[in-house]
């Protein structure tokens, strides 16, 4: 949504223009017919404007979107190439792993004593390009539209560029999400040994009980090069309109049950359900960029990716 072009309109007319709305929306044949000439002039068209502009940024602040669940939101200057810089630290190449004889725990600061100089570590970093893109549409509107609606078009008009305005950043978000996901891992084979529930699972099972949390043990265990967990947080598991009923009722089971051995000789096992920290989020835009209603990405909640920098990231221009 952009910033308010017509702001300037002049007071008068702006108090007026808004008077004779909120009169026509509640039907005053009178205002409606004071509120089409008005429109006829200059300092009436851009007083409209500025309402009509106010009422749309109005709108779109109360739009539900999914796109802060699994990304991260960043402001550029202006819509050329945009270098962004994630930062890598390494505590263990420089420092001293020990003072005297205790070891420094991964990540933490060694121990400066008095009149000690301070250890310098090392500090890399990774460029990768990307550039805020304009989206948008327009709808005309002439004199005889506001003259012949019947059904409130015009009115609902707010809430149609909202929607839209919502729709495109989930969507645009989504696709950056996939194509981040696909150029991961997917989901390797577990063996029963290491399995969190003690059951196989295949590389890139379908959603169920044993193949989240195999995934969720996977992306814990994740680390960057330098060793740094890149999922210490809450985790979000985006699917599609036809997965929701199956991951609601994974998420919602309390403890489960596996029965292992054969028909005659068998032992029952029950263990506790541990997915606090994971967030269901619908997304209808995965099955587009997926190409079926199977998929499912299990990622960082905010596209919060630890000490490497976001996961994903949606850009907005300065100001607007």
């Amino acid at each position: 949504m952009g910033r308010n072009l017509y702001a300037n309109a002049h007071p008068v007319a702006l108090k007026e223009m808004a008077r004779l709305t909120d009169e026509l929306i509640q039907g005053n044949r009178v205002s409606k017919e004071q509120f089409l000439e008005r429109l006829g002039t200059s300092d009436g068209v851009f007083a409209f404007a500025s309402l009509a502009n106010a009422s749309l940024q109005t709108e779109y602040a109360r739009a539900g979107t999914i796109w802060q669940k699994f990304a991260t939101r960043t402001v550029v200057q202006d819509f050329r190439n945009i270098n962004w810089v994630s930062l890598n630290w390494d505590f263990n190449g420089n420092l001293k792993s020990a003072d005297k004889g205790v070891p420094r725990a991964n990540g933490a600061l060694p121990k400066v004593a008095e009149g000690e100089k301070y250890q310098a570590f090392s500090l890399a970093s990774a460029t990768q390009a990307f550039a805020v893109e304009k989206f948008g549409a327009q709808f005309g509107l002439t004199w005889e539209a506001f003259v012949n609606d019947p059904y409130n078009i015009v009115g609902r008009l707010p809430q149609i560029f909202r929607n839209a305005a919502a729709d495109t950043l989930d969507a645009n978000a989504t696709r950056a999400l996939f194509a981040a996901a696909d150029g991961q891992p997917h989901l390797a084979a577990m063996a029963p040994a290491v399995s969190p529930t003690g059951v196989a699972v295949a590389a890139d099972q379908v959603l169920n009980y044993h193949s989240l949390l195999a995934a969720r043990a996977q992306l814990k265990n994740k680390k960057d090069a330098k060793g740094n967990s890149v999922a210490t947080g809450n985790l979000i598991l985006t699917v599609s309109p036809a997965l929701v009923p199956i991951a609601q009722a994974i998420l919602s089971q309390q403890t489960y049950s596996i029965r292992t051995g054969t028909a005659t000789n068998f032992t029952d096992l029950t263990g506790a359900v541990a997915l606090g920290d994971v967030e269901l989020v619908e997304n209808k835009y995965l099955s587009f960029y997926s190409g079926n209603d199977t998929t499912w990405i299990l990622s960082p909640a905010g596209g919060d990716a630890g000490g490497p920098g976001p996961a994903v990231i949606q850009a907005f221009l300065a100001g607007e």
